[in-house]
């Protein structure tokens, strides 16, 4: 598609803790080959979703292409309702809020809960892709 100058931006969404920026995403290395051994995370799927995002950010460098790179935080429900389809983690946690079983959610001054609704994080990719983008950029939300 980009040979044809067709693509106009490739949109990226991986997560906000994702290892990888604009600044140091321009490591050699194949990440097929060496990418395990390069990120030492345990949970090969955060690991297999960072490598892709080093992967897709070296072939946008290869081949020229516009890449917008987005780190949304956690994903809930909408945000007219408060509903969230999560039933574990997160939507185990505010379950048991709601349910009186927990007070509070625990931490801290230095702890932080990063979320985003769906109907927010839809609008911020349609500005985004609205944009011209002439390289990489990368938005953390």
């Amino acid at each position: 598609i980009h040979q044809l100058k067709g693509l106009q931006q490739f949109i990226h969404v991986v997560g906000y803790m994702s290892p990888f920026d604009d600044k140091n995403s321009k490591i050699a290395i194949d990440v097929f080959k060496e990418g395990n051994n390069y990120l030492k995370i345990k949970n090969p799927y955060e690991r297999t979703k960072f490598l892709a995002d080093l992967y897709i950010r070296h072939q946008a460098s290869a081949a020229g292409y516009p890449l917008s790179v987005i780190n949304p935080p956690t994903v809930v429900g909408s945000s007219k309702t408060g509903s969230t389809e999560q039933i574990a983690g997160l939507g185990l946690l505010v379950m048991s809020m709601r349910r009186g079983l927990m007070p509070v959610i625990p931490g801290g001054k230095g702890y932080r809960l990063p979320l985003i609704s769906n109907d927010e994080l839809a609008k911020f990719i349609v500005q985004v892709f609205r944009l011209e983008q002439p390289t990489i950029q990368t938005y953390t939300l």
